[in-house]
């Protein structure tokens, strides 16, 4: 078992990218070069092993590389070479393929994109101006998986909205899987099962699984169980506008909703406006707990609400 550790002393720390071996109950430490590591991730055969590094003062999202060694029955490494990544492009989920080929999501274009590293090159798989990747904040996190050797299922964002597809690494080509959720996150796939965390401006986050072959959806389990009557929930949009400096800003605009009034003709409610927290957030048309009261108060009393996207905002080109 290949892991990373970290090892602190007052201020200081180290980490290091090291292999369990059970047998003998003790660590040995194969790769204490950059300041941090994290996804190691074991080729199939167990031959070769990926991880991503990076230095202070970078945060993962500023830059990363991504590593490939070889891996010896020592739990040493050789034949170490840089795949992708540097100081200004950032690296995001390594994983390899069943048949060994390893791809990894990367911001070189500006947008998080999905890659691989085959025959000593890398190739983009499908170039779009669209987020497949996140800010490493938290470990483990993944968008993508492998339903087969030729199947990619993935979640990427666009406009504000998430959307879950497969990707044919042959063909290249991305279809959309119509789903009833807008944020999408944690995908796992094992074979035609597809396991994700979803949520949409009316559902509440959930545990959901799907079948590949049939489309049919289960909710497995839901953050709550209060139903909220839709005829109370208003419909956000994703918004564009121009703004300082000749950039764009973006946000979701929750119109007011309630179905039990009509707003006066001619009259024009004032609008609440709400910012995420930064610096790599991101707003989503969703339901989440910690912001539901707020939107929905407003709405409800014919308030108009938009939440805003602050420069720098996960799913809107990092560079």
């Amino acid at each position: 078992m290949v892991t990373i550790k970290v090892e602190t002393e007052g201020s200081a720390h180290a980490s290091f990218l090291c292999q369990f071996n059970r047998p003998r109950c003790r660590k040995d430490f194969i790769y204490p070069k950059p300041d941090f590591y994290s996804s190691p991730r074991l080729s199939p055969n167990g031959s070769r092993l990926a991880w991503l590094t990076w230095n202070h003062p970078n945060m993962p999202w500023d830059g990363a590389e991504l590593w490939v060694g070889k891996l010896n029955e020592d739990g040493s490494i050789d034949e170490a070479v840089r795949v992708a990544g540097g100081v200004n492009e950032s690296i995001f989920q390594p994983e390899w393929s069943p048949d060994g080929t390893l791809y990894f999501v990367s911001d070189r274009s500006g947008w998080w994109n999905i890659y691989r590293w085959r025959d000593g090159k890398v190739e983009p798989l499908c170039p779009m101006d669209a987020e497949f990747g996140q800010p490493q904040w938290v470990f483990a996190s993944a968008l993508y998986g492998f339903a087969s050797e030729r199947r990619v299922v993935c979640s990427y964002t666009k406009n504000g909205r998430d959307y879950l597809a497969t990707l044919d690494t042959v063909t290249r080509t991305l279809n959309d899987i119509e789903l009833p959720f807008t944020a999408i996150s944690q995908v796992r796939v094992a074979g035609d099962r597809v396991v994700f965390i979803g949520t949409s401006s009316t559902e509440p986050t959930s545990v959901v699984s799907l079948n590949l072959a049939t489309k049919k959806l289960e909710v497995l389990r839901r953050s709550r169980e209060i139903a909220v009557d839709a005829g109370y929930l208003a419909d956000p949009r994703a918004v564009e506008f121009p703004t300082e400096g000749g950039l764009t800003a973006h946000g979701h605009f929750y119109p007011p909703r309630n179905r039990d009034y009509v707003a006066p003709a001619n009259k024009k409610p004032p609008l609440l406006v709400m910012s995420h927290g930064g610096p790599t957030s991101s707003s989503s048309a969703s339901l989440p707990v910690n912001t539901i009261l707020v939107r929905r108060y407003s709405s409800q009393r014919r308030f108009p609400f938009h939440s805003l996207q602050t420069p720098g905002a996960t799913a809107f080109r990092s560079a």
